[in-house]
């Protein structure tokens, strides 16, 4: 037994040394061929250019049986940008999976359905969709800074909300991640920091990303709203979860929102917000019959999810008007019905469809009056 203790520590040894040799050989693989997409190394965005996407939809019925989807050159969706971009009336819409529509088919999401209008209304237009799936107004200054800022569109429309809660502000010392270098601030942050210079690390970060978006409800997934289970609605406990979101969630939101306002506006690029609208919350569904508000949203009931998702939707209701940016609210406009939606949050074809038809009915008057050499029509639906 007097050997015991050396035993252990030569098989522990042998231990580390072979997840180090496996380690190193991943590495090796995952430079030679990386199979798994990384849109985000460290706290730089790869955008997916000149890539086709091609989706078996076994999601729902009201998507399309197969689903195609293709970035362009920018790494965005949409046609080409034009010969004369100075001279065209360009927009890019930013968001995250609900601006994406990563299944819905070219030419059907709600970004397509204003482009249409646009080249109805307007003369030499162009919009592209620059939504990247997961990111929420943290990642939305990092694609600005170190992309959208550089191609200098008229506008920039920001569809925001779902992915901001329950977020901690990046600006929080504890938990900063550097763009650039190592960073010492928390263990999180230390692993995010090394992943520009591992593939291993990236890849297991990611991964983590995904986890943290399932955990939270924002992953994509098929529903049956009869067959889900009723959550009675919480009685107490509003005033407490209010207050943590007020007093440590929101306030980063509202300064990353006037920050993509600064962004904008520096690079002579306008700036439109548009509100988060879900399945989820008040009232009834007209296709179903189910209580919206009493259905299982990340271990609360709808209408708990919904009233913490307002309070986002009002902030940026609210930094609009102080900032004088238009904020479209498609979060009270949109109607609560499963016929626009495959999941609580993400739209169908459909709800793409009427989500576009509804933001341009502000949206085209805002162009009109801003950029009215392009104006070949009066706005109309």
């Amino acid at each position: 037994m007097k050997h015991f203790p050396r035993l252990l520590l030569i098989r522990s040894a042998l231990v580390l040394v072979g997840i180090i040799l496996a380690g190193g050989i991943l590495e090796i693989g995952l430079k030679v061929h990386n199979p798994f997409e990384s849109r985000v190394v460290g706290d730089k965005i790869v955008l997916p250019a000149d890539r086709t996407y091609q989706f078996k939809n076994d999601l729902s019925p009201s998507l399309d049986p197969e689903i195609i989807h293709t970035k362009n050159s920018l790494g965005f969706r949409g046609d080409e940008p034009p010969d004369e971009f100075d001279a065209a009336l360009t927009v890019v819409t930013i968001g995250g999976s609900t601006t994406e529509s990563i299944y819905i088919s070219d030419g059907k999401t709600w970004s397509d359905a204003l482009a249409i209008q646009m080249e109805r209304s307007f003369d030499d237009s162009w919009l592209n969709n620059a939504g990247l799936d997961g990111h929420s107004t943290y990642g939305h200054l990092i694609l600005m800074k170190d992309h959208v800022s550089a191609l200098q569109p008229d506008v920039a429309l920001f569809l925001i909300g779902v992915n901001d809660r329950s977020r901690i502000d990046p600006a929080n010392p504890e938990l900063d991640q550097l763009k650039s270098g190592i960073s010492l601030g928390s263990p999180k942050s230390f692993v995010k920091s090394l992943s520009p210079y591992s593939e291993v690390i990236s890849l297991g970060f990611n991964a983590y990303r995904s986890w943290q978006a399932k955990s939270q409800g924002l992953n994509h997934a098929r529903i049956d709203l009869r067959q889900e289970k009723v959550v009675p609605l919480e009685q107490a406990g509003w005033e407490e979860i209010e207050s943590l979101h007020r007093d440590t969630y929101l306030p980063g939101f509202k300064r990353r929102i006037i920050e993509l306002i600064d962004v904008s506006r520096n690079n002579g690029i306008e700036p439109v917000f548009v509100t988060q609208p879900t399945l989820f919350g008040n009232g009834y569904d007209p296709s179903t019959g189910v209580d919206l508000k009493t259905v299982p949203i990340s271990g609360v009931s709808g209408q708990r999810a919904w009233n913490v998702l307002e309070l986002y939707n009002q902030i940026t209701r609210d930094v609009g008007e102080q900032e004088q940016v238009l904020v479209i609210d498609l979060a009270s406009k949109l109607e609560k019905d499963s016929r626009y939606y495959y999941d609580y949050i993400h739209y169908n074809n459909e709800g793409s469809a009427k989500a576009g038809a509804l933001i341009w009915t502000e949206f085209c008057p805002f162009l009109a009056l801003k950029f009215p050499t392009h104006l070949e029509q009066q706005c109309g639906p």
